[in-house]
């Protein structure tokens, strides 16, 4: 089993070796084989990766920003969470080819977009023979609640799920229904929540943790497991509940994820059927530098391996950002999108 690991705005992939993905449990670097730009947008972010297949497709959604205004160069004071963001996806046969496979506009993300919904996290699911794609705030402008798309052979949305106003979402999805959690509140009052949609109706909400934000799930033998970033931002705790319409009764298993001088964001978690594995950014502010580390549980999420770092967020003495990492397994390797 290979790990490979795909990077947004520009858009790479690095490719880790079968025995190189098991070594990096003790090992100290993990070296890369590989290295192959999927976008190249030189005056705008790509951000918030999400990759599903569908039919006999594999389908690379991800959000694109309005500003474009400063050319590619952006100055120290530049962030970008404070531009608004339109969905686009490519789609091909195989995880490689997507580096080849031309942009596509979701245009009703433009067109029919809410006022003051900035739209940055994008999420797949399929439910119904629909493939659908959630999209959540990401804290720009005011709350919004998720809205979401649906693709049948055309596009149509957006539809609000009718949650109440939140922010950063992600979901996973069985046969039965889709599962949400989102990030709601700020400071003192920021919850991880969870809700579950059968396409027709809304459960929830359901709080997984108090002070924890930008949740992130996935489902692995009937169980839901949620990361998302702890009081402090110095480490990611994993909740845990079983799967249902009403996963009410969440349970806090371990930190897979935990860092010493720096913050920890955007984390993500994803399984290959029997493994689960933790990415996570951590972040400083001087160097203005953030990178990528990830760990491994072979036991359901009670213990983790030993964390390591898998990018550096930048090269030599020039920093960048590594960071809103999504992972995928094709029933073969192991890949992690990120933005960069």
């Amino acid at each position: 089993m290979t790990l490979k690991t795909m990077v947004f705005a520009a858009i790479c992939v690095v490719i880790f070796t079968c025995c190189l993905f098991s070594e990096i449990l003790v090992a100290a670097t993990i070296e890369i084989s590989g290295v192959t730009r999927l976008t190249d947008n030189n005056d705008k972010y790509d951000r918030n990766p999400s990759v599903i297949k569908y039919g006999e497709e594999y389908w690379l959604f991800y959000t694109k920003a309005d500003n474009g205004t400063t050319n590619g160069v952006r100055d120290p004071d530049y962030n970008p969470d404070n531009d608004s963001y339109v969905i686009w996806y490519k789609t091909a046969s195989t995880i490689e080819e997507l580096a080849q496979a031309s942009e596509t506009k979701l245009a009703l993300s433009e067109t029919g977009r809410p006022i003051g919904f900035d739209q940055r996290d994008v999420s797949a699911a399929i439910l119904n023979g629909n493939l659908y794609v959630f999209a959540s705030a990401g804290w720009g402008g005011s709350p919004q609640p998720v809205y979401y798309y649906t693709w049948n052979g055309s596009w149509s949305g957006p539809a609000s799920l009718g949650n109440g106003g939140g922010g950063h979402a992600n979901v996973a999805y069985d046969a039965n229904r889709v599962y949400i959690v989102e990030e709601t509140g700020f400071d003192i009052t920021l919850q991880s929540l969870s809700y579950t949609w059968d396409g027709a109706t809304l459960n929830g909400p359901y709080t997984i943790s108090s002070g924890n934000g930008v949740p992130k799930i996935t489902l692995l033998s009937g169980n839901l497991y949620v990361v998302s970033i702890a009081p402090g931002a110095t480490a990611i705790n994993v909740h845990t509940a079983a799967a249902s319409a009403n996963p009410s009764a969440w349970t806090y298993l371990s930190d897979p994820i935990t860092v010493s001088g720096s913050y920890v964001w955007d984390p993500c978690i994803f399984n290959d059927g029997t493994n689960l594995y933790a990415v996570a950014a951590p972040s400083t502010g001087s160097p203005d530098q953030q990178w990528l580390v990830q760990a491994k549980s072979t036991n359901n999420g009670v213990t983790w391996s030993a964390q390591k770092k898998i990018s550096y967020g930048g090269y030599e003495t020039t920093y960048w950002w590594d960071f809103w990492p999504c992972g995928f397994y094709d029933g073969t390797n192991l890949y992690i999108f990120f933005a960069t």
